[in-house]
């Protein structure tokens, strides 16, 4: 479990600040929306409608427990 945790943050460290598609979810888990981009990493944002089973570029910006990565959308502030 934990060789798995470092790979993800490797994985993911490797992608801070770059620009990625993401295909959001349509559930809302407890007020957050989660989804994959291109190369797979996990992101979550706070829920959003008019996100679900949209595809948007968004910035990879930091490692969120969970294994997440928060992201920005263009022109916008972090959300999760």
């Amino acid at each position: 479990f934990f060789s798995h945790l470092i790979y993800e943050a490797f994985h993911y460290e490797q992608h801070l600040n770059s620009i990625r598609t993401v295909l959001f979810e349509s559930e809302n888990d407890e007020g957050y929306m989660h989804g994959f981009t291109d190369n797979y990493i996990k992101v979550k944002t706070k829920y959003d409608p008019t996100l679900c089973n949209e595809i948007k570029e968004v910035v990879i910006e930091k490692l969120l427990l969970g294994g997440f990565a928060g992201i920005t959308f263009e022109n916008e502030e972090i959300k999760a």
